[in-house]
């Protein structure tokens, strides 16, 4: 038999399955009505407790076990798990992130890894079965399930959720079911609940005013708006983006990631949208006149996405890819960095760069 802890590990977090059962009640159902209102509280979900029963291919129960889930603090936000995201239409965008080490006595340790997350898109039916699932990012080592699927099912529980999955091989059926604890990231979600927004501040030639929203586990805008003048009375063009699946991960102390002190948190998340909106006729104009991101049909107060496309020698962030950040926060000011890549190494931390709470 298979290693059952290696399955476990790969079923849970980066599988991709080789068939799909096609029987009544299998994940793949044709008649399936999509879950209409989301059963699953937004948030972040802590594995907490891992369990398998083994049948027989004839039905005969061949075995079970339980495992012991040790989490990684090195790794933000310090333990594995989910962060669900509702998205309307039955899907949940599932991130899976963080590190722990899964043992057994008698099957021994694996450990892990999900610096780089797994992110997906999974259809749910009313209940909660898995009907769809779109891979959207390859994280946690990846790897190939060599079972077929049966179900796949999400339950809401009190102070959680469950995830049951059963898959089944020309000799065994696998029955495993994954128990994970709703964190409490209240405090810090509320540290960056709601409007923040710069004044009119120089940037280059031009003046420009950010702002930005956040709401539960979702950023529902990341505006950049550029004027002509220093009241920013005249508009130009601005730059907007989306995200979800907002994780806040592990406090920092700024004095050591090169900023002027004070303390925050990383984070994590997934940007949806990135698009460009011309706001003058001459902003209109001068873009289609120089091809601004490749394009000729830039039309006046008409957003465009500009993800994963090269302007002028900048290159924009495609979506459905992690954002790693930096916040800084003090008191009514909070100070933000991304990165497509990795953590950056602190925040810009001057008058032009503070966002005020409204």
């Amino acid at each position: 038999m298979k290693n059952i802890l290696q399955i476990i590990l790969i079923s849970f977090f980066a599988f991709t399955v080789i068939s799909c059962a096609k029987e009544s009640g299998s994940s793949s159902s044709s008649t399936a009505t999509t879950m209409s209102t989301a059963s699953i509280a937004d948030g972040n979900y802590k594995l907490t407790a891992v369990s398998v029963i083994i049948y027989n291919i004839d039905g005969s129960n061949y075995g079970s076990g339980s495992f012991q889930v040790n989490h990684s603090s090195s790794v933000t936000p310090g333990y594995l798990g989910y962060g669900m995201s509702w998205q309307g239409s039955g899907v949940y965008r599932i991130t899976v992130f963080g590190k722990a080490t899964i043992s057994n006595t008698q099957l021994g340790n694996e450990t892990l890894d999900c610096t780089t997350n797994t992110i997906k898109d999974n259809t749910l039916d009313t209940n909660g079965k898995m009907t769809a699932e779109t891979i959207i990012q390859t994280g946690c080592g990846g790897g190939v399930l060599e079972l077929t699927l049966e179900s796949d099912t999400y339950s809401a529980i009190t102070g959680g959720m469950t995830r049951v999955v059963v898959a089944s091989n020309s000799s065994y059926r696998y029955q495993y079911t994954y128990t994970f604890l709703k964190q409490n990231t209240t405090a810090s979600n509320t540290e960056l609940e709601g409007t923040w927004k710069s004044s009119c501040v120089s940037s280059g030639s031009r003046y420009k005013i950010r702002t930005l929203t956040v709401s539960g586990t979702n950023v529902t805008a990341d505006r950049w708006e550029y004027h002509s003048d220093s009241s920013c009375a005249n508009d130009e063009y601005r730059f907007d983006a989306t995200y979800s699946s907002l994780s806040i991960g592990n406090a920092i102390t700024f004095d050591t990631y090169g900023s002027s002190g004070g303390s925050g948190h990383k984070l994590t998340m997934t940007i949806d949208t990135n698009t460009f909106t011309s706001l003058s006729a001459s902003e209109v104009t001068w873009d289609n006149n120089n091809s601004w991101c490749g394009e000729t049909d830039w039309v006046l107060n008409t957003a465009q996405s500009i993800a994963g496309k090269t302007c002028d020698g900048d290159d924009f962030w495609n979506t459905n890819i992690t954002i790693y950040g930096l916040y800084l926060l003090d008191g009514n000011k909070l100070f933000l960095n991304y990165s497509s890549s990795s953590y950056p190494s602190g925040v810009d931390a001057g008058d032009n760069d503070t966002l005020t709470k409204q």
